[in-house]
């Protein structure tokens, strides 16, 4: 069975004789668990039947179909209290990731050893950890098959919160001076930048060029002494309409420029300057 860089980290990362697999899939991390870590007990679960019989069907082809447990239903719901020490969640959205750990919460936070995978939304991961009183102890980022992937080796012990700073982006990763989440944070700012510039300062200046025109419009119909009220509400309400489009893309605007400035502060960072520590700081 080849196995991936990004299933391989997870599984080096488990401290543990006992192992969850939440949202195992077709039981590829439940597999290599065994055949790598020798675990005492490995319960692979997954919310929906198909995946979990894929996984089934692995195991049979492996002979391990009586070694590692299966169970069919949602998030760590079907985890008894300490019944495992560590727990492996990995491939669906941080925000989602969250939610399977807050809707039984009295058996995520007996687990010894969480070992997630976000892949989106890390920084409300990273929160939420610290939130239930777990520690970040590693993190790492990959690059594999064209994405970037993070994972945090979190331990049931309770640590100093992050600043904001570094939650969204961080804070092992940017101790460790990652070159390659240098590369990934360099990617983002371009994105971001080619938004800002490309794509919502045009809507913008649409709006703005459109809204002199109509203002011109209403400012001439409102001085015809002929003139049609149910027009002119019309175009009242088209005024009405961009100026909140106007407004609205303007924040958005001003929301990516402090993602953008908040970037830079982080790349520069892990250029090797210590004192830039927040974005404030970056900004002086």
């Amino acid at each position: 069975m080849n196995i991936s860089k990004r299933i391989n980290t997870l599984v080096n990362f488990i401290e543990n004789d006992s192992l969850a697999d939440i949202g195992t899939d077709h039981g590829y991390i439940a597999l290599h668990a065994h055949n790598k870590k020798k675990l005492k007990k490995i319960i692979a679960c997954d919310i929906n039947k198909e995946p979990l019989n894929n996984c089934k069907n692995n195991l049979q082809k492996h002979n391990l179909e009586n070694v590692i447990e299966t169970r069919l239903g949602s998030g760590v719901s079907k985890i008894e209290i300490a019944e495992v020490e560590t727990a492996i969640i990995a491939g669906m959205g941080g925000n989602l990731i969250v939610d399977i750990l807050k809707e039984n919460l009295e058996i995520s936070k007996s687990f010894k050893q969480l070992i997630l995978q976000p892949q989106a939304s890390v920084a409300n991961v990273r929160r939420f950890i610290h939130e239930i009183d777990f520690s970040i102890l590693n993190e790492k980022i990959i690059f594999e098959d064209g994405r970037y992937y993070f994972i945090l080796n979190c331990i049931n012990k309770k640590e100093e919160p992050y600043t904001d700073f570094q939650y969204d982006f961080g804070k092992l990763l940017l101790e460790e001076k990652n070159s390659l989440y240098k590369d990934y944070l360099l990617i983002e700012l371009e994105k971001k930048m080619y938004v800002n510039s490309n794509i919502i300062d045009n809507a913008i200046q649409a709006d703005k060029y459109t809204l002199k025109k109509i203002k011109g419009m209403l400012g001439m119909y409102k001085a015809d002494e002929d003139k049609d009220e149910s027009e002119l509400r019309k175009i009242e309400s088209m005024t009405e309409d961009l100026d909140n489009s106007l407004s609205k893309n303007e924040e958005s605007f001003n929301k990516i420029k402090v993602i953008i400035l908040n970037l830079k502060a982080a790349i520069t960072i892990l250029n090797g300057d210590s004192n830039v520590i927040s974005l404030e700081n970056f900004r002086k």
